[in-house]
Order: C-alpha cells, then structure tokens, then sequence
C-alpha cells in the first residue's frame, strides 16, 4: 500500500496497521527493510498487528537516510 497503511487480512479478520510519517529523503531499501522488520517480529512470536507495526516503523524510518 506504499505510504499508506498496512492491510493485514487473515481467515478472521482485516486490519490496517498504521504508518508512521517521516520526511522522505531515499526510499531505496525500504520495502527490503520492511520485510525483513516483519520476517523478524513473525520470529519473536510477536501477533500479526504487532508485526505489522514494528515492520512499518523500519521501513517508514529507512526513507530518512541517505545513502549516498
């Protein structure tokens, strides 16, 4: 969903997991930084919603770097 919210949707439910607003200086690796944030929370046993928010706020805050 991009800078929008997350939308998690599972066989009981839909959610959307907020995101957190940060000025954009470099979006390179953030959808890697993302998905690696979620990989980890899934493997600490965290909820789905849980996840969700902690792989929004790596992801949300990798933009604010630059890389160069």
């Amino acid at each position: 969903m991009g800078e929008q919210d997350c939308l998690i949707v599972t066989s009981d439910r839909t959610e959307k997991a907020p995101t957190f607003s940060v000025e954009k200086v470099d979006a390179i690796g953030a959808g890697d930084s993302f998905t690696g944030a979620l990989a980890v929370a899934f493997l600490e046993g965290k909820s789905i919603i849980k996840e969700a928010e902690f792989a929004n706020l790596i992801g949300s805050n990798c933009k604010k770097y630059d890389p160069g």
